[in-house]
Parts: structure tokens; sequence; C-alpha cells
């Protein structure tokens, strides 16, 4: 289907609650995982917060749960992450979360980066301490890698999981070029573009895979390069060195990615042209893998209240029990016009 405007409630508060909710509900899950949580008060605050950062927007909007809204917005957020190159979404990412700086270092000494600086610094001690422990452990075992190739395998702990995702940009980026060589070539053998070029515009990607399917696999690659170097180490029971070593990647992987985004928002940034394109899609991909994850989680859980909702109706239409927990007011009814 057609996508006529950008809007909705998760644009207005991705920023804002969805990004830091998602993160604190990916923090309790492992807190919960580890036992790392103790006393049913810690809890209790736990969930709160994340319920309001996650849901708050959507419970104080009348018509969330009604059945013809929610094939809507499905509508919509199909349209708006795959259509046209996902091109709604670009533009939306670059309009509000990639808006150009005045200088590198405002959007480097950001004070998440001054705590992420700080947290990087204890994990490392931590999972190289761990580590540590369990080559000198199982420096004898009946392979023999871990004794002879233990410092590069430690040295992998430390590395960011970029080099497979960086690799795959950098090849597609190249693709991207040769089909962009190609519609130059073509054009000029049609005589010009309407825009009386030879070559499409700049700011137009030939897109040879399509940007949602990058993203998935450039978050797979990074996956596996985080997981399989140490998968033996949680197959040995080594469970929370596991883990910490996981945590410490995604640190790692974070820095990267903030410190790309910085690179992105320089005003000298859009001078690189396709030089700068693997970059631009390492950054893009990641991003777009992010929303589309935290939107789809959100939509496909409010689609239990809306399950709810329809069964309210259905057996008491007089009386819609979202509505009057919240407003405290009979069925609102959207206006005949909004409606159409």
């Amino acid at each position: 289907g057609s996508f006529e405007k950008v809007g909705g409630l998760y644009l207005d508060y991705a920023a804002l609650t969805y990004y830091d909710g998602a993160k604190l509900l990916l923090t309790a899950v492992l807190a919960t995982t580890l036992r790392g949580f103790a006393g049913s008060s810690v809890w209790t605050f736990v969930v709160l917060t994340i319920f309001s950062w996650l849901y708050a927007p959507f419970l104080f909007n009348p018509y969330q749960f009604s059945k013809c809204y929610f094939l809507d917005d499905l509508r919509s957020w199909w349209s708006f992450f795959f259509c046209e190159g996902s091109s709604h979404w670009i533009e939306w990412f670059d309009r509000t979360q990639l808006k150009p700086r005045r200088g590198f270092r405002h959007s480097v000494w950001d004070i998440k980066a001054l705590l992420g600086y700080f947290a990087l610094a204890v994990w490392f001690s931590i999972v190289n301490q761990k580590l540590g422990l369990y080559q000198h452990i199982y420096s004898t075992d009946s392979l023999g890698w871990l004794e002879s190739l233990g410092w590069l395998w430690q040295a992998l702990a430390v590395c960011p999981p970029v080099a497979l995702s960086i690799g795959y940009c950098l090849v597609v980026a190249l693709l991207e070029g040769v089909a962009r060589c190609c519609c130059c070539v073509a054009a000029r053998a049609r005589g010009v573009t309407a825009e009386g070029s030879a070559c499409p515009p700049q700011h137009q990607q030939c897109h040879v895979i399509p940007m949602p399917l990058s993203a998935m696999v450039v978050v797979a690659l990074e996956v596996a390069e985080s997981v399989v170097p140490f998968y033996e180490v949680e197959q040995r029971g080594w469970r929370r060195t596991f883990i910490a070593t996981l945590i410490l990647k995604f640190l790692l992987f974070s820095l990267c990615l903030f410190l790309a985004e910085s690179v992105l928002k320089r005003q000298y940034f859009g001078r690189l042209g396709l030089c700068g394109r693997p970059l631009n899609l390492f950054v893009h991909a990641n991003r777009l893998a992010r929303d589309l994850a935290i939107s789809a989680f959100l939509f496909w859980t409010l689609a239990v209240g809306v399950l709810l909702n329809t069964l309210n109706e259905a057996l008491c239409p007089s009386f819609n029990l979202h509505q009057f927990l919240i407003y405290r007011a009979r069925p609102l009814r959207p206006h005949p016009d909004l409606a159409s």
C-alpha cells in the first residue's frame, strides 16, 4: 500500500523512551538469567519503569486497541520500513537522529559516551580476569590449541564484532558502485535523464540488496562473530564468563557504532560520496535492525490488547474497559471524518 505521511507514537517517542526501555528490558532479562536481582521490591520498580517507558504513550491513545486502526497501523508499519527501499525510514532517521553538528568532539564527548567508557573499562578488567583463569585451567586440553593460540583467542574478546559486518558493507557498496556505473552507461546510451544529467543524482542510491535484508545480514554476522569464538566456554559450564564476554562485545560494538554515527553527523561527510557508502550502510543497517526489532516487539505485544478489546466490543459494545480505566468515560467513538 501507499504511505502518504510519516507520523505515529513510535516515531515521536522512539529516541525519548523506547530505545532506553528496550535496553532496560534486555538488562532485566539478563540479570534474571544470572540471578542478579534480589527482592520483589526491586522487581516492582523495574517492571513499572519498563512498562511506562514502552507502553505509556499507547495506553493514553483512546483508539489504540481498535481493530480497524490496528490494521491501518500494520499497513503503515510495513510501508514505512519495507517499501521503496526503506526510504521513509531513512529520511526520518537522517532528519531526526543524524542531524549534522558543528564538530566531531560535540558528538563524541557526550555524557553517555563518558559513561560508556567507564563501563567498558570496568567490564574489560572483569572479562580479562575470567578469560585468563579459563585459559590457565584449560591450557592443557586435548586439542592443545588454547595453549598455542590462547593470546589470539583472548584478544578476540576485546575486539568489537564489526569485522564481518564491515566486510559485508564494503562488498555491497562495491556492488552498488558497479550498479551505479551501469545506470550511467545505460543513461548515456538513451541520451540524458529527465534532470539533464547522464547519471542518476548522487543522493539516489542504487540498492542492489534491500536495506531490511542488509540489516538482518549485518546483525547475523555480528552475532556470529560474538558468539562462535567463545561458544566452547559456555559448553564447558562457564556460563557467566560467556555472558560477560558477550556484554563486553556489546559495549565495544556500541562504542564503535556511536563513533560511526558521530562521523556521519559531520557536515563534511557528504563530500566523501561513494567512498563513505560502506560506513553509511553499516550505521543505517544496524539502526534499521534496532527500529525493526523494537517496533515489531511493541506492535505484536500490543496485539494482545487488540484481541482483548475486540472481545470486549463483541460481548459488551456499550462498555469499553480500556477507555473506562483511562478516561473514566463511556466508549469514545472517532469523528466520522476521522474514521473515513
